[in-house]
């Protein structure tokens, strides 16, 4: 990974361009692991890696991911081998601002933003405009969670016993996060693509499989695990099983910074 670097866009979302509790390189490491997690669901890149990347040393690498933790941008998983070291770490995105954080936004009427008093007239003017030619509009519904309502095709079927298994799996205490870490804009996309390769029927048979899987389970039970290629095969064949000999999802060490 030192040697190849990733094509992939990097995306830094408002909430955290904006977080003032971030410094600029958290900002800019944040970016680089959305790359490096778009080929797998999760960034598995050590210190080492970017330290040398940005010019710093390993240890300010560990804090600044310890920082982004911490906001709640990103989440980390030690992988251990057979002799109980830790042999990887992985890096997922979330998706969620934690409740109750306050983000500084560019419309916070303290910070400089492009929108000059013009704009904000006509923005103005247009959404009076709308309200008036359109009488009162009522707020619109919110969608029930997609566990508790119907499925609207065939995508949402498979996500619904996806996470219905994943409910069952922490209940259980099988599992440690109540909410599952995954990429879903890329989950997504794969699930589409499956569905037209293998149709629904088979899919599901490999979602129903994957919750007796070992395998699927020890790396944090997502659908970007059980989408691969060489363990979907497996599950449609279902050629998986329970051993028993767990590694806790999010088993950390005790210490200030992230090892690695």
């Amino acid at each position: 990974m030192n040697k190849e670097r990733p094509s992939y866009y990097a995306i830094i979302p408002a909430n955290v361009r904006y977080d003032k509790s971030l410094k600029a390189n958290e900002k800019l490491l944040y970016g680089e692991i959305t790359c490096l997690a778009n080929a797998n669901g999760y960034c598995y890149a050590g210190n080492a890696y970017f330290a040398n990347l940005y010019g710093v040393d390993k240890t300010t690498v560990s804090r600044w991911v310890s920082n982004l933790e911490k906001c709640g941008y990103i989440k980390t998983q030690l992988i251990k081998g057979d002799d109980n070291q830790i042999v990887e770490r992985r890096i997922y995105i979330t998706e969620s601002i934690p409740i109750g954080k306050k983000i500084n936004t560019p419309i916070d009427e303290n910070v400089n933003t492009p929108i000059d008093e013009k704009s904000k007239e006509n923005i103005t003017r247009d959404n009076n405009t709308s309200l008036n030619t359109s009488g009162t509009t009522a707020p619109k519904a919110k969608k029930p969670p997609l566990v508790d309502r119907e499925p609207a095709n065939d995508l949402e079927k498979v996500e619904k016993a996806y996470l219905l298994n994943y409910r069952d799996l922490y209940k259980s205490g099988i599992v440690r996060t109540e909410k599952p870490i995954i990429n879903w804009g890329q989950a997504r996309k794969r699930t589409k693509d499956l569905l037209a390769q293998y149709g629904l029927e088979i899919i599901l048979k490999a979602i129903e499989n994957s919750k007796e899987s070992d395998f699927c389970i020890q790396n944090g039970y997502s659908l970007n695990t059980i989408f691969s290629s060489g363990v979907l095969s497996g599950l449609i064949n279902g050629n998986n099983h329970r051993k028993g000999h767990l590694i806790d999802q999010f088993d950390k060490v005790e210490t200030s910074l992230v090892p690695f």
